[in-house]
Formats: structure tokens, sequence, C-alpha cells
């Protein structure tokens, strides 16, 4: 639950709702319902069908899913090629049926957790999509060992 703040240079600013109780891991923080609909949406226009896939389908709305092979032989997780992204700026992505791109869009605390705001979209044939999301610093639940970069949605 977190607005963005239009920055008059560079990033914008990330500002947080307040809540009764600040969660301790990253897992707890909640998806606004909107979020929600708006993250259905795109998935359902990125995923294709695949042969080769398990289930038959893949999401190639997912830039973590087009670009796995690229970043395992980088030897970086998506989430650390994201925090490498400078403000304003993104990456794009191009699968068998959709090409997408995602741009870094806002920083800021969101329940006390540090936290980078993107968009991204995606493009199949004249059909369109687009979602926010949120990837913040912290422990992603009980289990992690240590604080990293999380995709929270």
């Amino acid at each position: 639950m977190w607005t963005t703040i239009p920055a008059a240079f560079g990033v914008a600013i990330l500002v947080a709702a307040a809540s009764p109780a600040a969660p301790r891991y990253l897992s707890d923080l909640p998806v606004p319902p909107a979020v929600v609909a708006e993250i259905a949406a795109y998935d359902a226009l990125g995923t294709v069908s695949c042969a080769s896939c398990p289930g038959g389908k893949r999401n190639e709305g997912d830039p973590a899913v087009v670009l796995a092979d690229r970043l395992r032989a980088s030897g970086i997780t998506f989430e650390q090629r994201l925090a490498r992204i400078a403000p304003e700026q993104g990456t794009t992505w191009r699968g068998s049926e959709v090409s997408g791109m995602i741009t870094f869009t806002a920083e800021g605390e969101v329940s006390g957790f540090p936290c980078r705001g993107y968009r991204q979209s995606i493009s199949r044939g004249e059909r369109r999509a687009e979602r926010d999301r949120l990837m913040c610093w912290g422990r992603r639940d009980a289990r992690s060992t240590q604080d990293q970069w999380v995709t929270v949605y």
C-alpha cells in the first residue's frame, strides 16, 4: 500500500500508508486489491503456449522467466539485476510472442523496508498491458537468514 509522489528531478518517492502493525518480513506486506487485478490481466496477456514448458504454458510477461538463462549465466538473480538499474532507466526483453520493458520509477520506504517501484509493460500484437512491481530490501520470511532484495509483487 504505497503512493508514488513524482519527483522534480530523478526518481519518484514511495510513501507508505500508515499501518497498525509493521510487518517483520516482506512476505507479510499486503498486495493492494487493485494491484492484484492489474497483475492478473497482465499475466493473462503474457501467458503463451509452450510445448517444452511444465503445464504447457510460459509467462513471457515476466522478465525473470524470459531472462532466466541470461541471469543464470551472469550469476545474479533477477532482483539483483533490477537493483542495479538507475532511476528512470530500465531493461527490455523479447519472448516468442511477447515483448516487454521494465522501468525503475520510484524508491522509498514501505512499512519500514527500503523499497523500489518499477513499471512493467508488455505488448503482444496490438494488445498491451502494464503493471507495477514492488521490490524491497529485507528478509522474505522467517526462514530467511539474511536481508536481500525481494519481489513483493
